[in-house]
């Protein structure tokens, strides 16, 4: 029988460095923060915010920009 997690699962949606991301990270593994991320989300895959994610062993997500209104 699973446990449902008490905390607001939530996803980041980075353009490139993510910049603030440790910082969410370190908020939450100090319990300042009472929050899951369930995933990093960025349209550029060689962004270095991904990277980063992935030093906490976040799972990443790239979505590729398609412009449809060309």
């Amino acid at each position: 029988r699973s446990q449902l997690s008490d905390k607001p699962k939530i996803a980041i949606f980075i353009s490139g460095k993510g910049t603030f991301l440790p910082d969410i990270f370190e908020s939450i593994k100090k319990r300042e923060m009472h929050a899951e991320i369930v995933d990093v989300i960025c349209n550029k895959p060689d962004a270095l915010g991904l990277e980063k994610a992935k030093k906490y062993n976040a799972q990443t997500t790239v979505l590729p920009y398609v412009n449809k209104f060309k």
